[in-house]
């Protein structure tokens, strides 16, 4: 009967090979714990490094932004200087154009002139043709009354 207590203490308590199994299920599972523990380290540092990779990228591209940025300002004003120079440059070509026009109508005033003094001296030489001509009947008929006064006063 000893023999039978001690295989009924056996059956209701835990063997040593049980033991065992349990303590290696206990271990594996540990290990397991362990292994999911670090992947989760090793994930959220990846997770860590992906966000600060992100939030690098996401810098760079608002530096990039802000230079595009800068970029545009300068490129509108240039074009505004441009634009305003341009309009300098339209309304300066706008003066020659009235001045040239101007100088046109002045031109023309004064080749009008000139056709004006031109016949004013063909007048002048006209007039001064028709002088000496006058003036030389004027110095005959003189000469002609001068010979008849003379012929006439040896006769008194």
């Amino acid at each position: 009967m000893n023999h039978k207590e001690s295989s009924d203490s056996d059956q209701g308590g835990i063997t040593n090979e049980e033991n065992r199994h349990v303590a290696e299920v206990k271990r594996r599972e540990a290990e397991r714990l362990r292994d999911t523990a670090e992947a989760g380290r090793v994930a959220a540092e990846v997770r860590r490094e992906m966000a600060a990779e992100s939030q690098s990228r996401a810098e760079l591209n608002r530096e990039a932004a802000e230079d595009l940025r800068l970029e545009s300002e300068e490129d509108r004003i240039f074009f505004e200087e441009q634009r305003r120079f341009a309009e300098e440059v339209r309304i300066g070509a706008e003066e020659i154009r009235k001045a040239a026009e101007y100088a046109r109508a002045a031109a023309e005033d004064a080749r009008a002139a000139a056709e004006d003094a031109r016949a004013a001296a063909e007048d002048a030489r006209a007039a001064a043709a028709e002088i000496r001509q006058v003036a030389e009947e004027a110095r005959q008929h003189l000469a002609y009354i001068q010979q008849q006064m003379a012929a006439e006063k040896p006769g008194d």
